[in-house]
Parts: C-alpha cells; structure tokens; sequence
C-alpha cells in the first residue's frame, strides 16, 4: 500500500481539466498564452459539419431519392429520417451534442471571429459526422456522398482562403480499380490532405478488407504518388450501450490507431511507399511511446517468424512517416524524448467539447513551458505548415 501522505496526479493540472460543458465557455483570447514572437498558431485538427442540403441537390435525378438529407433539429442532423444517420436517435445523443460540441461553430462568421480571438490563423479541418456512411449499404451511394463532401468543402476553403483548409475524403478506398481517380478529384480540387477510415470495412465483394492487403497496394502507390498527407482520425469505435457507455467510448478511441500502425509497419506498406506521410488525429499523443515500445519489442524477438520482415526497425517509420495531434496531453509532452517533438502538431479541436475552446491560451502556454522555444514552434505550428504546404 502506498503512504497515507503520497497523493499521485495524473493530468489534473490540464488545461482543459474540469472545462465544463462546450456551451457555457467563451473565446479565451489568445494574449495570455505570450507567444513567442512572429509564431503563427496552426490548428491541426477542427472541424466543420454539413449544413446545406448538398446531397440531394448534386446527386444525378436517379439517384437523388438515395440521396442523404440535412436538417436542423438541436443540431445539424444528415442522413435518412427515421432511417440510418449519422448520430443515432435518442435523448443521450441529443444531450450530449447540444451541450458538448458548439454547433454554431458551423456557422463560418461565428467560427472565424471564435478562432480570431483565440490566435488560430490556420485550421487543418475534419469532418464532423460524415464517416458514419463507411457502413453505408450501398457503395455507389457511399461513393457519391464522399465525392460530393470533397466538392463542398474545397468551396468552403475558397470562402476562407489561406485559413480553412478542408480535409478531403478518399472517394473509394473498397476497389482499388477506383482509387486513382479518387484521388486524382482530391489533387483537382486543390485540398492539401485527405483521410481514410480506420475501419474500411468491405471491398467491392463484400470481403473484409485488410489495408496491408496485396489487392490494396494500388490505393496506397496512388496515394504516394499524390504526394499528399494521409489522416486517420478517431471516432470510429462503436458505441456502448452499457452503464459509463459514453466514457468508455471515449477513453478506447485511439485503440485502432495501433492496428494501422502495425499495417503500415509489418505489413510492408511504408517500405513500398517510403514517401507516404502519415496522420494520427485527435488520439492525443502518449499512446505513441507505449505503440513503439511493443513494436519494437515484436521486431526485436519475433521478426524470424515474420512473414513480411520490415527493412528498418519500428522506430525509423515513426521518426520519417509519421505525425499525431493533441489537444492538451501533459503525460504525452513528458515523453517526447520518446515521440519526438518534430511528430507532433498541436490542434485546437474547434468546436468539441474536449477541445481547449475557451482554454487554448492556457493549453498553448503548457506547450511554451514545457519545452524549448523551437520545439514550441514546431508543435504549434511549425510542422503543420510544412506538412500541409500552408503559406
């Protein structure tokens, strides 16, 4: 047993610690956090949801009725009614997006005057909801859903030009036969990064697909061949209906990103594309060093039994492939001797409840104290910049 007297803390002292509901915070202006001088604060991960009925409106006339609907109701809903949506019904989720994500953040006057404030010049933009279509039945439909969100929101960028710059989706992932020109509508529509989900889900043939795969080696070579970022971003867990369902949903959030860590690794993708550049969102960033510890543990006493030995340790693909985002992580902050403060990027979380909305000075100030002027730079806008290709 420990002492009576030895009191251990964790993350208490974050910024963001007892923050309170999303709804009841205002814009903390940025001056407190005393940035160092000519510091352009970047946000590697907002995000923005769909609040026009976009869908219905470009899919061609045949499809149009297996077109997803958008509608207000306590929030920006998309979907089917009383069919498949995105967010499940129920008094749960209604409550917990009404008070904890800050829906008019969507509105793009009220989001610029929350981010001016807050000292963001440049926002690295996500979707909100959209992903819930990757289990969408039919794929034609699914297809056009994410070929259509990346139209919107390269208009969106173009209203905020050099500040907005929208995530774009990839418009087929499941047949590989499709990814070039997927891609190449990303390339076209001058977005800087686009995302795959964690959970692909089926191929064209309804298989499972694995994404260290030998049918997905096109998709990752097009996307190498791009020259762009790609994103993997929390969120995808299923729900969990039993009682503290919403709590351990959020805390096992950033458990698949170690399955596509390991894809990316063992499965020999990154030596087949030693350029790919690779984004962790939202996960924070001390999952890292335990993710490396066992990888280079398997490397270490396994790869004799490997049926894909990879060309360098573990650690080298981290160092030379691959970033994360945080919000506020002081335990992740304490291991970037491990990470690497050239890996990380910070981001605001615009307009989420476990964003520093109302906190970022102070969550900027952590990383200011916590480490040397340079390593600050990078991490809270350095890297971004030279990731994305951002003026």
């Amino acid at each position: 047993m420990m002492p009576d007297d030895v009191t251990r803390t964790v993350t208490t002292t974050a910024a963001t610690a007892d923050a309170g509901l999303m709804v009841d915070r205002a814009a903390q202006p940025i001056s407190g956090a005393r940035l160092p001088a000519g510091l352009s604060l970047i946000s590697a991960d907002n995000h923005i949801e769909v609040t026009e009925d976009i869908f219905y409106e470009a899919f061609p006339r045949h499809l149009r009725d297996a077109a997803p609907r958008v509608w207000r109701d306590g929030y920006w809903r998309l979907g089917y009614r009383d069919n498949m949506q995105t967010y499940p019904e129920g008094v749960d989720v209604d409550g917990a997006l009404t008070k904890a994500v800050l829906t008019d953040g969507f509105d793009l006057a009220v989001r610029a005057r929350h981010l001016e404030i807050e000292g963001i010049t440049q926002e690295i933009v996500y979707p909100q909801s959209l992903l819930a279509f990757i289990r969408h039945p039919d794929q034609e439909v699914q297809e056009l859903i994410y070929r259509t969100y990346n139209e919107y929101i390269a208009a969106l960028g173009k209203r905020q030009a050099g500040r907005f710059h929208g995530v774009g989706i990839c418009g087929n992932w499941w047949d590989p036969a499709k990814a070039e020109a997927a891609v190449r509508q990303i390339v076209d529509l001058g977005l800087k990064t686009f995302m795959l989900p964690l959970s692909p889900g089926a191929d064209a043939a309804g298989k499972p697909i694995d994404y260290a795969g030998k049918t997905m080696d096109r998709l990752w070579a097009v996307a190498a061949e791009a020259g762009l970022p790609v994103n993997f971003h929390i969120g995808e867990v299923p729900g969990n209906s039993t009682r503290g369902g919403f709590g351990t949903f959020f805390i096992v959030q950033a458990a698949p990103f170690r399955r596509v860590f390991g894809n990316l690794i063992f499965g020999g993708i990154l030596d087949r594309n030693p350029g790919l550049r690779i984004v962790f969102a939202e996960g924070g960033i001390n999952w890292v060093a335990g993710a490396l510890q066992d990888a280079e543990l398997t490397y270490g006493t396994h790869r004799e039994i490997y049926d894909i030995v990879p060309r360098h340790r573990p650690a080298h693909y981290w160092y030379n492939n691959m970033y994360a985002t945080f919000q506020t992580d002081l335990v992740g902050l304490r291991l970037l001797d491990i990470i690497g403060a050239d890996r990380v990027m910070w981001a605001q979380d615009y307009p989420h409840g476990e964003g520093t909305f109302g906190y970022t000075a102070g969550a900027v100030r952590q990383v200011i104290d916590a480490m040397p002027e340079a390593a600050a730079r990078m991490i809270l806008g350095g890297t971004a910049a030279r990731l994305y290709g951002l003026g």
